[in-house]
């Protein structure tokens, strides 16, 4: 029997070596999902096991997740308002009513869409990551648009109590309502950066500049703005006095 003769290994040049390596830095990571979702030890240990089964199907551990996140948001949604129902029940005005029906929609929307990330994940999609993100982004803007009428609503209510918040009456509503507004939608703002990863320290740098530059250009209209603030808050007359003006 005839030996074979060693097999030399033949070395690469460091040219060869070097363009290899980056071409493979070059190459972008493939983004790895994790698409097992392991249930609380609380959960029974038959759930658990019928659970291990359906992960097995992809699409029916996503229709499942979807169902109970279902549910779970019609629950979610009758209780908070039941509850506030009850707390608010002896109440003489309709506050808690407009409440309530303004509380419906983004409870409901918020968990579900809660379960729709989990639901996304057993998917094992490629951009999982992006349509979680979509979600968020989306949990936010849905509070956003009901802190509009729900901030509108709290001022009127503060409004109608005028022995303990004077400042806060038919006239002054509409201010109040704007900053809320605007301190809501920043607010939002920089959440949703901080969803998608972007550093909002840069953005908050050019806001306060083009701040300081929008004040420096209009100082006379705010001065004047918010001398009618004070005038209305301060209230040194009110309507039907008459002012007598030096001549």
């Amino acid at each position: 029997m005839q030996e074979q003769p060693p097999v030399e290994e033949t070395e690469q040049p460091p040219e060869t070596l070097a363009e290899e390596a980056e071409q493979a830095a070059e190459t972008p990571g493939e983004e790895v999902v994790e698409t097992t979702i392991e249930l609380p030890e609380w959960v029974p240990e038959q759930i658990r096991d019928l659970w291990l089964l359906i992960q097995d199907q992809p699409l029916l551990a996503f229709v499942v997740i979807v169902v109970v996140g279902y549910v779970l948001a019609v629950i979610a949604r009758n209780v908070i308002c039941r509850g506030i129902a009850r707390l608010t029940a002896k109440t003489e005005t309709d506050f808690d009513d407009r409440l309530i029906e303004l509380l419906h929609r983004p409870v409901f929307q918020t968990v579900f869409l809660c379960a729709l990330v989990p639901a996304t994940r057993t998917l094992g999609l490629p951009f999982t990551k992006t349509v979680v993100h979509i979600l968020q982004t989306i949990v936010v803007l849905t509070w956003l648009f009901a802190g509009f009428p729900i901030s509108r609503l709290v001022l009127e209510g503060l409004g109608a109590v005028r022995d303990r918040f004077q400042i806060i009456e038919e006239r002054t509503i509409p201010l109040f309502d704007i900053t809320m507004k605007l301190l809501l939608f920043g607010g939002a703002t920089y959440v949703v950066l901080l969803i998608w990863g972007i550093n909002p320290a840069a953005w908050l740098a050019s806001a306060g500049v083009l701040g300081i530059a929008v004040g420096f250009a209009a100082k006379d209209t705010l001065a004047n703005l918010f001398a009618g603030f004070f005038i209305v808050a301060d209230t040194p007359y009110k309507l039907g006095d008459f002012v007598i003006l030096p001549t």
